[in-house]
């Protein structure tokens, strides 16, 4: 059987790529050289170990992305669902988790300065702050944002919350941030679509 010719396989992979995902690029390169090392090719010029087409595999990820693929979030009626199936045993596991992180994070917890890391942002800055959360005391975090410089800065109590403010009041959460975080991100959609 008669290796296939170098000149005919390059292109393939390219071929009607404008609609093709890095990684489906990807898997092209690597059925080629799979192709090239059964008809007898042992060193295929299309592996992704060749300096060449390795390059230029990162220069196609930099330029199209790789498009990230992270489930959705629990919904809160999918957390009350979840919550509501757990046995005695779920619920000492999900206890006994819970503390095993605080030992683990109440120091670090307990030294955080958020001064340290700054108070001038060339950026919107937005808290979202449950009223009554203990972790995050409410007159702490009032101080450190009215400490803040950024180009727009809004703080925003979400009553009868703590500090899993977004799961406590989901519909209220929603809210402020469809009402003050939206129109921020849709200025900067409106902002790079102009440039």
């Amino acid at each position: 059987m008669e290796p296939t010719q170098f000149r005919t396989v390059r292109v393939s992979p390219f071929e009607e790529t404008g609609c093709l995902r890095s990684v489906s690029i990807t898997r092209r390169l690597i059925s080629i050289t799979k192709a090239h090392q059964a008809a007898g090719f042992v060193e295929s010029p299309s592996s992704s170990r060749h300096s060449v087409v390795n390059e230029t595999l990162k220069g196609i990820r930099r330029s199209i992305g790789t498009a990230q693929k992270g489930k959705d979030p629990p919904l809160t009626s999918d957390i009350r669902q979840i919550v509501a199936s757990w046995t005695l045993r779920d619920i000492r596991a999900f206890v006994k988790g819970m503390h095993f992180s605080l030992e683990q994070l109440l120091p670090e917890i307990v030294r955080y300065d958020a001064w340290a890391s700054g108070t001038h942002f060339n950026l919107p800055i937005l808290f979202f702050q449950g009223e009554n959360d203990l972790l995050t005391s409410t007159a702490e975090a009032q101080a450190y944002f009215g400490d803040l410089e950024a180009p727009a800065k809004r703080m925003e109590l979400i009553r009868d919350a703590g500090h899993f403010a977004m799961f406590l009041q989901p519909e209220l959460f929603l809210e402020k941030l469809l009402a003050y975080a939206r129109p921020l991100a849709d200025m900067r959609t409106a902002k790079v679509a102009g440039e």
